[in-house]
Order: C-alpha cells, then structure tokens, then sequence
C-alpha cells in the first residue's frame, strides 16, 4: 500500500496570522482572498519534502473553496509545495467533516495507508488519530493567538 502523508494548509504550510482577524470579523471570503499574502512555514514544507524523499505521497485538503483551487495550486508551486493531491470543498461540502471525508474518498478510489497527518485544528487532530490507519498526528500549534 501506497504510504499517505495529509497536510492542511492555512497554520501548517502557510502562516494564517495575518488575516486571522478577518476570521473573528465574518469576513470569510476575505480570508480566502488574502492568503496568497501569506508566508510559507519552511519546517513544514522541510517536514513534507522528508515524507516524499521517502516515497510518501502527499495529500493536501482544506475547507478554502474549490473556487481558489488555482489560486491555492499556484502559492503552494511557487513555495516549492510539491503534492500529489490536492482537495478543497465544493460549495455544498464546506464544512468541519470535509477533510476527513476527503481522504476516506480518496482512500477508497486509490488505496494508501495514512502514515502522518500534519494539521493545526483540533478537530481534524481527533479525527485522524482515531481514523483506523493509525496515523502519527503532528499537531502545530500558534502560540498565544
């Protein structure tokens, strides 16, 4: 089986401080608008690149709209982010369980065993540990936000 490693992206490959108040504001397309604004973690993509020198693949998912999909493709290319798959919600799957939801479909049409999962929200944190494969979870944490 295919070894899986699942990274979100806003706290983990890019650094979110910036526009987190737009968060707190209502102002979710905002949000999303800015984030090419954002500066790339370099442990985290140092992190990814370790998985894939290994013969990892990477899989990347977040609850940024499908709508920034080139937006998204192109910032990840141009901080030397190298993926293998890449899943942002459609309008109808935005939502906490997306994720999740994501690498079980992508498991089931591909196979894969999930080795690590690299996130920064609690929920996804409990969602993968519990998630059979038995995944070690690296949790990023923001400090005092």
């Amino acid at each position: 089986m295919q070894p899986l490693v699942i990274c979100t992206i806003d706290g983990v490959l890019s650094d979110n401080n910036n526009r987190l108040n737009l968060l707190k504001d209502g102002s979710l397309s905002e949000y999303h608008d800015r984030f090419k604004y954002d500066d790339a973690m370099i442990t985290t993509i140092r992190m990814l690149k370790g998985f894939q020198r290994t013969g990892c693949d990477i899989l990347i998912t977040d609850d940024r709209p499908i709508e920034y999909m080139e937006q998204t493709e192109n910032w990840l290319k141009e901080n030397g982010i190298f993926f293998d798959y890449l899943y942002l919600p459609k309008p109808k799957e935005v939502g906490r369980h997306f994720k999740l939801k994501s690498v079980k479909d992508h498991i089931r049409e591909n196979g894969g065993q999930i080795i690590a999962v690299i996130c920064t929200d609690r929920q996804d944190e409990h969602d993968f540990r519990n998630h059979p494969h038995r995944p070690i979870v690296y949790s990023l944490s923001r400090g005092a936000v």
